[in-house]
Order: structure tokens, then sequence, then C-alpha cells
């Protein structure tokens, strides 16, 4: 069974990524907060980092408007009816000079889809799976970037070594509108 997994480029104007670009790297308004393993689900690999978990229904946050307006517009261009809101993070990720083992996992383990927006140029590519553990795409980070799949796939963050790496993660429930 083929899964969605698709890529976009360039589905926002200009002004839209700019705006948050400066929003998530050069605000006060966007607090991040250090992680030890932003990539390993069960923390027992090293990718220190930076998060902003500013959405998780399970704790009852108001959906943060300014990096929500991503998931909006995307919704809204592509023709999807979003009907619930799971998680909304953060993270950006620094250079390091290795390259540690990435590690697959998805994101909730109930059906859901994950759009993430790649606020900035980087190295440090997103790697997905098939069931077998085979790399199946690798979709590279480039600002305004969307990666827009099916959250049972398994993926993974690269660790990026030249640039620091943002990346705004969406898990939610949506369908097409017909």
């Amino acid at each position: 069974m083929v899964k969605l997994l698709e890529s976009y480029d360039d589905i926002f104007p200009t002004s839209f990524v700019n705006k948050i670009e400066n929003f998530v790297l050069n605000s006060l308004e966007c607090p991040f907060y250090y992680n030890s393993s932003l990539t390993s689900p069960d923390h027992t690999s090293f990718f220190p980092g930076l998060t902003n978990p500013f959405f998780d229904e399970r704790i009852l946050n108001d959906v943060y408007f300014p990096l929500s307006q991503v998931l909006y517009k995307f919704c809204s261009i592509k023709d999807i009816d979003l009907l619930k809101i799971y998680m909304g993070r953060v993270f950006l990720q620094l250079p390091l000079n290795q390259k540690p083992p990435i590690e697959p996992h998805v994101d909730r383990h109930h059906p859901h889809l994950v759009c993430l927006y790649y606020v900035n140029d980087s190295d440090g590519d997103t790697v997905f799976y098939d069931e077998s553990g085979n790399e199946i795409k690798r979709i590279s980070p480039k600002k305004g970037r969307v990666a827009f799949f099916d959250g049972s796939i398994q993926h993974s963050a690269g660790n990026p070594t030249k640039n620091h790496r943002a990346v705004i993660n969406f898990c939610f429930h949506g369908k097409p509108i017909k």
C-alpha cells in the first residue's frame, strides 16, 4: 500500500516565509528550551538541540497563532479540512561535526498526518523508511519547503553539520475537502 509522502516548494508567498523565519530565529516571542535528544524518542542517542513545544492536546494549550499559521495556510492551499491538531513543535538543531546514527520513529501512535515546515536552508535531511526499515525517500531542508506525510511512516531528522536546522512540526487530523 502506498502511503502519503509528498513535498512542496514555493507554495507560500516569500513575505510569509520570511516572516516565519524571522519569528522563529530572531524573535524573543518564540522561546526555545534545551533538549538533550531531539530526534531520539527514547532519548538513547545524543541529538542535542532546542525545542519549543508550543501545542500539545494532552496539556490543553491554546494553539500558538503565529506558528499555527503555517498549518492553517497549508491546509487552505491543499484543500484539506483541518479537523484536529494533536501537536505543534519547533525544533532547532545545532550543527555538530559528527553525524550520529539516525533513529527512525513516528511522532504519535494513532492515525494522523504530519506537516513538517522547513524554516531555513540547512543540511540534515529528513529520511523516510518503509515497514522493513529501508530508506524510501529523503527531503532536504529548504526554506519554505513542506514535507507532508502519513504519520505512520517511520522518519528521522538528520543532524546538520554546516548550519542550524529549524523546522516546525505539526501532527494533525484532516481530510480532503470534496
